[in-house]
């Protein structure tokens, strides 16, 4: 039966990885560092940018060389 893949792997772990970086490196920067709020968003974007690149990277290297994998959300058409 032929499917529609909605959500991949590599969606998965980009979207939650952003959804939890992007609201803690705003909270550090703006609690810690006492940055601006639009300084913050700018900043916190750039280094949630660069987790879920190194998250997607880290997967990689988790489902080639140890079998880890995150099945896909599909339709079935």
């Amino acid at each position: 039966m032929p499917y529609l893949s909605i959500l991949k792997a590599h969606n998965l772990i980009e979207g939650v990885v952003a959804s939890i970086f992007i609201v803690a490196t705003y909270d550090v920067l703006r609690k810690t560092f006492k940055f601006s709020r639009s300084t913050s968003l700018m900043v916190g974007w750039f280094i949630t940018w660069i987790f879920r690149k190194l998250s997607v990277n880290i997967y990689d290297f988790l489902s080639e060389h140890h079998g880890f994998t995150i099945p896909s959300f599909q339709l079935h058409i």
